[in-house]
């Protein structure tokens, strides 16, 4: 199956994405875990990686126009990036369903570089 690369705006015109592969199940990935940088950086990223992608996330329309020539990835829908808590809660009444609990220290922030 298809590897899933998560991208949020960092704002300046940076991102920061993460891959995540189709077997992992529940991942919480550190800071280390993600790579960032600007539009090229990711484009390249994206093109180098050997396996399918569905690219999700906060994903413009110059994203979009940008991935569309790079074989092998798929971007999803910009509504699947819009920040809606419905999304959230969505995604963690199907945790709790399936008996997945979290601790106190697994849903502190994780910062991606210094504010």
């Amino acid at each position: 199956g298809a590897h899933i690369c998560a991208l949020i705006q960092a704002g300046r015109g940076r991102y920061n994405w993460c891959y995540f592969a189709p077997e992992a199940g529940i991942v919480r990935p550190a800071a280390a875990d993600h790579a960032a940088g600007k539009l090229d950086a990711l484009m390249d990223d994206l093109a180098a990686y050997n396996d399918p992608v569905w690219l999700v996330g906060e994903i413009s329309t110059e994203i979009r126009g940008a991935v569309s020539g790079i074989e092998g990835v798929v971007a999803f829908g910009a509504i699947a990036g819009l920040r809606r808590a419905g999304s959230l809660a969505a995604a963690a009444n199907a945790l709790f369903a399936a008996g997945v609990e979290d601790t106190l220290l697994d849903l502190q922030p994780l910062y991606l570089r210094a504010p």
